[in-house]
């Protein structure tokens, strides 16, 4: 029996270590996350804020160059994803500005894949922001897709390059989000005791 109460502990073990543990947006809480992307022209950066009551949409802010506007980050439905070994993890989520004067700001029209003589931007779908963050680090990056056309003339128009990949990403804030996603020693001890413990009733009995 004690060889086969070791087997049970040893095999529940390995399964906690290697499966990988993904819980919808409404489980994880991504406030204070911040990223920067400071590399490219312009800068970009992204505040995440409170959560707007228990959906996944937060109060986010962001910045292209030195100009910054007030938003919102939805996150997408089963993200994020703690990736295979738990040393990363995905984050996919769509951005919202609240003022539409971004569209015609230079700043943003470079970030977003406008050429140096673009006089504005349309954007046909949402702008979505995939994330991968690196646990105990301060690094990831990010992949931006959007479609669109931005206007070198009144009636003539390119569209926007995408996706487009931002590597050597800074992170501040990712520590909490990982806790969340990785479930504590002393819980999955207790849990593994207490199979073992039915296990060693249903013997008895």
């Amino acid at each position: 029996m004690k060889k086969s109460l070791l087997l049970l502990l040893s095999l529940a073990s390995c399964a906690i270590a290697d499966t990988a543990l993904t819980l919808s947006a409404k489980d994880v809480d991504i406030s204070g996350l911040y990223v920067e992307a400071g590399a490219g022209i312009p800068s970009f950066s992204m505040t995440v804020h409170e959560r707007l009551g228990d959906s996944p949409q937060y109060e986010a802010t962001y910045t292209f160059g030195e100009a910054e506007y007030a938003g919102t980050f939805s996150v997408a439905s089963n993200y994020p994803i703690l990736n295979e070994g738990g040393e990363s993890l995905t984050l996919q989520g769509s951005m919202g500005i609240d003022s539409v004067s971004v569209l015609q700001d230079s700043n943003f029209m470079a970030w977003i894949g406008g050429k140096p003589n673009a006089l504005s931007v349309q954007i046909t779908s949402p702008i979505t922001l995939t994330l991968t963050l690196v646990k105990g680090t301060e690094t990831g990056s990010m992949t931006r897709e959007v479609t669109g056309l931005y206007y070198y003339k009144e009636d003539a128009s390119f569209p926007l390059e995408t996706p487009v990949t931002y590597q050597g990403l800074y992170v501040g804030g990712a520590e909490p989000i990982f806790k969340q996603l990785v479930p504590e020693p002393a819980t999955a001890t207790l849990s593994l005791l207490a199979l073992a413990g039915l296990c060693v009733r249903r013997r008895r009995s």
